[in-house]
């Protein structure tokens, strides 16, 4: 008799043990998804703080070389007087303040990423917390 209660036992906790191990899996693997998911989600962030700092500094350079030079004979020749450092000097403040917006705006790009799966974390906090509070 005693030895059919020990079956019986085991038989009703071996299937709760396999339960409590698949589904601890399958939270796993669910966390380790989420987990991609955020980190794409990061690096494309990256990515568009990447393209916009870059094509801001392209476009400063870009600037400079195409448009300083017809900018500053303008300048000369509608003002005589002014000397040629002065129109270079008028050219070089107009695309700092380019170049700066650019710049400002890849560092805003660049603030938005996070570096870790912050989602992912939390949830498996969550889940060690919880844990811990069953144990």
């Amino acid at each position: 008799m005693l030895e059919d209660m020990r079956r019986e036992l085991e038989s009703t906790v071996t299937p709760l043990l396999r339960g409590i191990l698949d589904d601890t899996q399958k939270l796993f693997r669910q966390e380790l998804a989420l987990a991609k998911v955020e980190v794409r989600e990061d690096a494309l962030r990256a990515r568009d703080a990447v393209v916009g700092l870059s094509l801001g500094a392209l476009s400063g350079a870009l600037s400079f070389i195409f448009t300083c030079f017809s900018v500053v004979y303008l300048l000369i020749t509608y003002s005589p007087d002014l000397p040629l450092w002065g129109a270079f000097a008028i050219m070089a403040a107009v695309l700092a303040v380019v170049s700066w917006f650019f710049t400002i705006r890849g560092a805003r790009k660049a603030r938005q990423i996070r570096g870790y799966p912050q989602e992912t974390m939390g949830s498996l906090q969550q889940g060690f917390q919880w844990m811990q509070r069953r144990a």
